[in-house]
């Protein structure tokens, strides 16, 4: 779990009419240097078959106009490098803050997958039909919910199952990290 907010820069307004519309940062850093040391050697001695790194805010999906990683393009390149790097086995990215449920998938480089479920919301969700672009939605969810990581030990490679859940339990929707 990264902390989200201690080193993170001030985030520009987009549109002063609605605050909740961010611009980018192309200068502005989120985890500073301590963090990314610490966060580096996490995952390049991560011994772990499956390793989940959860953070408040979107890692990949970059063109809706809330807070997300590429509100600092910087450092989403360099999150991006260290993935690249250190190629940490079953990583399973996990964020929230957007009253969405959803997943997303992208390739890095030499076709290295980054997963990402983004879930929230049991409390309250967006009340009407919703529509962004994100070119690495696998599949999204315009309901209360909330996720659910199920890890199948049984085989030599762990299966990982994304699942987003609403009231009572209900599957919603599900992936399978490859």
């Amino acid at each position: 779990m990264l902390d989200g907010r201690y080193f993170r820069d001030p985030l520009g307004f987009a549109n002063r009419d609605n605050p909740q519309c961010y611009c980018s940062d192309p200068e502005g850093q989120l985890l500073g240097e301590t963090q990314w040391q610490w966060f580096e050697i996490q995952l390049k001695n991560s011994p772990a078959q499956v390793n989940i790194v959860v953070w408040g805010i979107q890692f990949i999906s970059s063109r809706h106009a809330y807070e997300k990683w590429s509100n600092f393009p910087l450092e989403r390149e360099r999150l991006f490098k260290l993935l690249r790097a250190s190629r940490p086995e079953g990583l399973v990215l996990v964020s929230g803050d957007r009253h969405i449920g959803e997943f997303s998938m992208m390739l890095l480089e030499d076709d290295y997958p980054l997963y990402e479920m983004t879930t929230s919301g049991l409390s309250h969700t967006w009340d009407k039909e919703y529509e962004e672009e994100n070119p690495y939605l696998i599949e999204r969810v315009i309901s209360r919910n909330y996720g659910v990581i199920e890890i199948d030990w049984s085989e030599e490679r762990p299966r990982v199952f994304l699942r987003i859940k609403g009231p009572e339990g209900v599957l919603l929707t599900e992936t399978e990290i490859k």
